[in-house]
């Protein structure tokens, strides 16, 4: 059972980190985020349910990859704000609306509903 899980594991990695490379390097992406997003999560949940299994290089432990080439160097004047899962909207947009409205020097109820 366990030489299975870890199989299925390092399947799912690798199948992630296909698509990493797919989307941010050759930027021609062949699923959609949302597919994606399904994707990392399973290898969660399976991670979580077997700790042992974790190692440092899964797409679940890092930030980032390789990035693509030729792009200049920006520094940033201000922080740069994350999504983070774009697509769990009970968290992530009432945050963002508010993070926008602060931005603008709004408050979030004069934001229309």
């Amino acid at each position: 059972m366990a030489k299975n899980k870890e199989r299925e594991i390092e399947k799912l990695r690798d199948e992630i980190r296909r698509h990493d490379e797919l989307y941010y390097v050759a930027n021609a992406p062949e699923i959609a985020d949302r597919e994606y997003d399904q994707l990392l999560e399973t290898l969660q949940k399976l991670e979580e349910a077997h700790p042992e299994l974790i190692t440092p290089d899964s797409p679940t432990q890092r930030v980032g990859g390789r990035p693509a080439e030729g792009f200049p160097e920006v520094v940033l004047t201000r922080q740069m704000l994350s999504l983070d899962n774009s697509l769990t909207s009970t968290s992530c947009v009432p945050s963002m609306i508010v993070a926008v409205a602060s931005l603008k020097g709004a408050h979030s109820n004069t934001l229309p509903n």
